[in-house]
């Protein structure tokens, strides 16, 4: 089966569209949960609130899994 360049370009467009979304960094969620009155103020301003990496990025911790499940 041949597939045309179109099709093959709209797959490759498709396929990297889906992995940036999963790439980039939700900076917006840690100001949502700064936001939040009974957040922890010592954790308000840190990308370790959520992921394991204190720089940000790459797995989540327990309270950043919960919190990605939670929607």
């Amino acid at each position: 089966m041949h597939l045309t360049r179109l099709t093959k370009l709209l797959i490759v467009v498709i396929v990297l569209s889906l992995s940036m979304m999963n790439a980039r960094a939700f900076p917006d969620y840690l100001k949502l949960y700064a936001a939040d009155p009974y957040s922890r103020p010592e954790l308000r301003n840190q990308c370790s609130t959520c992921h394991l990496n204190p720089q940000g990025g790459g797995e989540r911790n327990s309270f950043g899994r919960a919190f990605e499940a939670a929607g």
